[in-house]
């Protein structure tokens, strides 16, 4: 009886520590799981696509573009200028100003030289409006203009040239008169004559003023110089300019 009770002892303390035993392997598992759970997330669906990195722009393509900017807005203020006829003034914003600074920048840059060709062919033309009006003296001007855009400009030569051609051809000697003579040396001289007078030196004036003529008198004397003189410059708007010598024109 004593060894039965022992050995139904034995089954149950056997059974007990099995069971004991299941439990702490169930326990072990769960703590496991749990831990492997916390430390390793989700991994992410294969079929994911990968996220691209967006790359920095390089510094030297920043660079590359700035000048490019910069010429395109000098080509903007260039155009503008010649828009507005400014060509070469004001000195604070004008045509050639512009497109020398987008030489500076690109030495080789077509649109600047054609632009500056432009100003050159636009005084050019001006110029030769002025010389077939004889107005030589702002003729001359556009010249000056002209060759401070491109001095090597050949065209300006050419039309030089037929500035001067045109101003000897334009030469006038005017002789004067006896009866315009006398009339200075008259006391007593009617309102006619007087009349006369004045209207020959008033076309006389006329004429130095729209060709803007330079002016040489010649006189037998130094009174009558500063005679003809005077009688010229009542007739003028702005003072004559002229050169006297005593003595007859060749």
């Amino acid at each position: 009886m004593l060894r039965q009770f022992n050995s139904f002892e034995s089954d149950q303390s056997r059974k007990a520590r099995r069971l004991t035993s299941a439990r702490t392997w169930v326990v072990q598992l769960i703590a496991v799981s749990l831990v492997a759970s916390c430390a390793a997330p989700n991994a992410p669906p294969t079929n994911t696509a990968p996220i691209k990195s967006v790359q920095p722009t390089p510094k030297s393509s920043i660079k590359e573009r700035a000048p490019s900017i910069e010429i395109q807005l000098l080509l903007m203020l260039a155009e503008n200028a010649m828009q507005r006829d400014a060509l070469t003034e004001p000195e604070s914003d004008n045509a050639l100003m512009h497109y020398r600074a987008i030489l500076a920048i690109d030495p080789d840059n077509e649109d600047a030289k054609e632009g500056i060709h432009q100003i050159v062919e636009q005084y050019l033309e001006w110029a030769l409006s002025e010389i077939d009006s004889m107005a030589f003296a702002k003729a001359s001007l556009w010249l000056e203009r002209a060759a401070l855009a491109n001095p090597k400009a050949p065209s300006i030569f050419a039309v030089a040239e037929r500035l001067e051609l045109k101003r000897r051809l334009a030469r006038r000697t005017i002789v004067l008169p006896g009866w315009v003579t006398s009339s200075s040396l008259l006391p007593n001289h009617d309102d006619a004559l007087m009349r006369a007078v004045e209207s020959f030196f008033a076309d006389i004036a006329e004429s130095v003023q729209q060709h803007q003529a330079k002016v040489i008198i010649y006189a037998l004397s130094d009174e009558e110089g500063r005679w003809i003189y005077q009688s010229v410059n009542q007739q003028m708007t702005e003072r004559l300019r002229a050169t006297l010598q005593i003595d007859t024109p060749a």
